[in-house]
């Protein structure tokens, strides 16, 4: 039990402890170190109600989240911090923690809670009572320390800002700016205590609407504008520029707050990008392509004039999703579209590539789609973007070549003559019905590549490979051919280069069989040889004769 005249020495001590340093840390701990030594306490902490939660300033010692009472306590009344005891009208109350401890929870109005833990004996109620002055001004200085820095704060972001913040009073006049706004008008900040800034007189210089604005302004409403700044010597400049009014509790206007952001890169960018999608959009007009830009996530689709043009639609006859475009697919390319699509909406192909086609008017046209995915930072696929070009008349000319290339290869196909088409390696790449049988070429043999030197033996087997090889444009000449079956018969080989872009790339050719010239030619021989012999047989007789006739 304490004197009076003791307890209002410790209250004093108290007292003169609070508020007395420069931070919110230093001032809570000096004030608890008194409040812990004073009153015989063991340790204690001070701690802060924030929305919804507590935050410890300080303790002692400074690890008190070892003693397992406390932090218990603690984190009850984390759970329930809208409770009565954070209430600045509650009062202490004291809990036995065990081990001949008693934890005080002293509530300090509109802050938080301090918590002091005592040994052996809990502290009297009528100590506890008289510190509540104390306690209320702790509370106090505490909540100045926590706005001063919550103003220190908010300065320095302000400060550090990019933007040019400017705060006017009701009269149009700058109170406050950041260092931003001064130098975004050349104002020398050391002269600004020899006059006062107007606002609106700088107003009414980058409006071309001044009355009507200020009236606006005036009646608390909300102004925005994009405004040009011209520098001497450096680019022009453009801010997004923005008023707002502050009104007080009565409703009336104490102040103008006005936000400056740069957007000058964000103009530039729109610019060039408005001139790229210019030259995009010439160069898709000029290529007679159409866009197509699908969201992979919301399946709506965006189809440009041009595609729409494409296929003699209207934007009153599409829903502008991905429906539009399998609907108007032909009945036998629906399966193939969707594969191809579905591939790349989950993001297993970062391109698309495929030719089909759609209905215009009441006939089918052949288009190729070309597209490329967009991912996010995730490597998520977002959209897909792409154009859409009308090839019929690409495949009614290859149509037409394959009619061409059937009708020439029906053709050869009714002449006994093998024919035939090499690469310059002379490995076939064609052959004609009669190759097959009087060659004994198989499907397999084109398949997998097979060379003409495995059926033709020439007396001039070099020079013709010197031909393929030197390019020469034509290759000619006798030969033996011997087929698979081993009957080797004699043959004429004529050809001609196949040309490509101006390149040889191979030949085509014709094997003649001369098996019944060769034998017409071998009888020739024999009855010239024949004829030969009777000549001079009769020649002979002739002589003979003549030599009797003198004779007799």
């Amino acid at each position: 039990m304490i004197t009076s005249a003791e307890q209002i020495q410790l209250l004093y001590e108290i007292s003169l402890s609070i508020g007395t340093d420069k931070t919110i840390e230093s001032s809570a701990k000096k004030a608890l170190s008194t409040y812990i030594r004073k009153l015989n306490c063991v340790a204690g902490a001070i701690l802060k109600n924030n929305i919804n939660s507590l935050s410890k300033v300080v303790s002692i010692p400074k690890k008190i989240e070892r003693n397992i009472d406390y932090t218990n306590y603690v984190d009850q009344l984390r759970n329930q911090t809208s409770d009565t005891k954070l209430n600045h009208s509650t009062p202490w109350e004291i809990i036995s923690i065990g081990n001949d401890q008693y934890l005080h929870h002293i509530p300090l109005p509109q802050f938080g809670v301090m918590v002091l833990i005592k040994k052996n004996e809990p502290l009297a109620n009528e100590i506890l009572d008289s510190l509540s002055q104390n306690n209320q001004k702790l509370a106090d200085s505490l909540i100045n320390f926590s706005f001063k820095e919550k103003i220190e704060l908010q300065s320095h972001a302000l400060e550090s800002s990019s933007d040019a913040i400017v705060i006017l009073d009701a009269d149009g006049v700058v109170y406050s700016a950041n260092s931003s706004w001064y130098q975004l008008y050349k104002i020398d900040t050391s002269k600004l205590n020899s006059y006062r800034i107007h606002f609106f007189d700088i107003l009414s210089k980058i409006s071309n609407n001044y009355e009507k604005l200020i009236e606006k302004i005036t009646s608390g409403k909300s102004w925005s504008e994009t405004i040009e700044i011209d520098y001497v010597n450096e680019e022009k400049q453009f801010f997004e520029i923005v008023i707002s009014a502050v009104k007080n509790s009565q409703g009336n206007i104490t102040n103008y707050i006005l936000n400056y952001h740069n957007i000058t890169n964000q103009i530039q960018y729109q610019d060039s990008l408005k001139v790229s999608e210019e030259r995009w959009q010439f160069a898709l007009e000029g290529s007679k392509s159409g866009v197509w830009d699908l969201n992979i996530r919301t399946k709506k689709a965006y189809y440009s004039d041009h595609w729409l043009e494409t296929l003699s639609l209207n934007r009153q006859t599409i829903e502008n999703n991905i429906d539009d475009w399998l609907n108007l697919s032909h009945p036998d390319d629906v399966e193939s579209l969707t594969d191809r699509l579905s591939q790349a909406i989950r993001g297993n192909k970062k391109v698309l590539d495929v030719e089909h086609r759609l209905l215009k008017n009441d006939s089918y046209i052949w288009v190729k789609a070309q597209g490329k995915v967009i991912f996010d930072n995730k490597k998520n696929p977002l959209r897909i973007v792409g154009t859409l070009t009308n090839i019929t008349e690409r495949i009614n000319h290859e149509n037409e070549i394959q009619e061409i290339k059937k009708r020439f290869e029906d053709l050869a196909d009714l002449l006994p003559q093998p024919i035939w088409e090499i690469n310059l390696q002379g490995i076939f790449t064609y052959a004609n019905k009669a190759s097959y049988e009087r060659l004994g070429i198989s499907h397999a043999d084109l398949m997998y590549g097979v060379n003409i030197d495995e059926f033709v033996q020439l007396n001039e087997l070099e020079i013709i490979d010197e031909g393929i090889k030197s390019d020469q444009h034509m290759m000619n000449g006798a030969c033996f051919c011997t087929p698979k079956s081993g009957i080797t018969f004699p043959a004429m080989i004529y050809s001609s280069p196949l040309i490509k872009q101006g390149e040889i790339i191979g030949y085509r050719g014709i094997i003649v069989d001369i098996t019944k010239l060769k034998s017409a030619e071998n009888e020739l021989i024999l009855f010239n040889d024949l004829q030969k012999e009777l000549i001079q047989i009769s020649s002979g007789y002739i002589h003979a004769q003549n030599d009797e006739i003198e004779s007799s």
